[in-house]
């Protein structure tokens, strides 16, 4: 009898010295912390356009003449006469070279900023790879022509015939023709033409006449009569308005002026004189803002009614400018090639 009940006082002290004992916590599914994208950065817009600072400023390229992004805005292109330098957009550092001689002349390259369409001294226009550093494709015109350039998708080259008022298309993969644009009337033998950002239109343009066509369907747009030479003709990436840089009578005197027409029906939306010329203009992405470089800086409108919304004042007269392909930086090149980056 003593002996059970020992059994059973031993077990009601092992029983309490269980109950005693901290209860473990389960362990809380944890998740792995994913990596979360830096936030997009401001885009210029016409709240923030005078408050735009410079973030990067280096010299690039004495004496260029053009400069574009890539489609990606990774990298922008600096073009002279002779040379074209690939830079990356975030500290100009120089990624690419193509210098293809005195005797050359360098017409285009691609928007991805990886092809170079030149010639040297011949008729034949040449595709230049810059990563394998070597021509891939060599086009061989059967008239002679004025210049060449690439459709916003770099799929196509067109190239404006001497002989006849006409642009000539041409497959970039394979070099050849993939048909021809015509319509455009001018008394001028000198043309030229130009893509849309969007490719569906192309900008003809001769002396103080501009006109826009339809490529689809061939139509032709209506015709934009300028008083003097056009130095600078661009179409806004939604397609609605065209923008054109010549002098013209304001006033009673003749300035320097910048025009936004309506596309569609070619009445004239706004017209901004300035006591200096201009020398680039650039659509923002949006087709919201026009920035103009002039000799003596640059100048931010709104499109298309041509509000003046910010100006900024340059050491050197202002070679080309270009927003990026989001918007929110603006890279101007003077005509010694200093590259300045604006941001809001």
């Amino acid at each position: 009898m003593k002996n059970n009940l020992k059994f059973v006082a031993l077990i009601l002290i092992l029983s309490l010295a269980a109950a005693c004992q901290p209860v473990p916590t389960p362990e809380a599914d944890t998740e792995t912390p994913q990596p979360t994208d830096p936030p997009a950065p401001p885009i210029i817009s016409e709240d923030n356009a005078d408050t735009l600072r410079v973030v990067l400023s280096e010299a690039i390229s004495p004496g260029a003449v053009n400069i574009n992004w890539t489609a990606d805005g990774d990298a922008f292109w600096a073009e002279d006469l002779y040379t074209v330098l690939l830079h990356d957009a975030e500290n100009a550092a120089e990624i690419g070279r193509f210098v293809p001689g005195m005797y050359s002349a360098i017409y285009d390259i691609s928007p991805d900023g990886k092809t170079v369409a030149y010639a040297v001294e011949t008729d034949d226009i040449r595709l230049y790879d810059m990563e394998s550093e070597e021509d891939k494709v060599v086009i061989t015109t059967e008239f002679p022509y004025s210049t060449a350039f690439f459709s916003p998708d770099g799929k196509t080259l067109a190239v404006p015939s001497v002989m006849d008022i006409k642009v000539v298309f041409f497959d970039t993969s394979s070099g050849e023709e993939t048909g021809s644009a015509s319509g455009f009337s001018t008394a001028a033998p000198v043309y030229s033409a130009t893509y849309s950002p969007d490719g569906k239109t192309l900008l003809w343009f001769s002396r103080g006449t501009v006109q826009p066509m339809d490529i689809a369907t061939g139509t032709m747009g209506p015709i934009l009569s300028h008083e003097d030479f056009v130095s600078h003709q661009r179409v806004s990436p939604d397609g609605n308005v065209v923008a054109t840089t010549a002098a013209g009578m304001v006033d009673g005197e003749f300035q320097p002026l910048l025009t936004l027409w309506n596309a569609n029906d070619g009445n004239i939306m706004a017209r901004k004189a300035l006591p200096t010329y201009y020398t680039a203009i650039s659509f923002s992405p949006d087709s919201q803002l026009i920035a103009a470089g002039t000799e003596a800086g640059i100048v931010i409108f709104t499109s298309p009614f041509g509000e003046k919304i910010a100006q900024y004042d340059t050491s050197e007269p202002v070679a080309d400018l270009e927003f990026s392909p989001d918007g929110s930086r603006l890279a101007v090149v003077s005509d010694m090639g200093l590259l300045q980056m604006y941001t809001p």
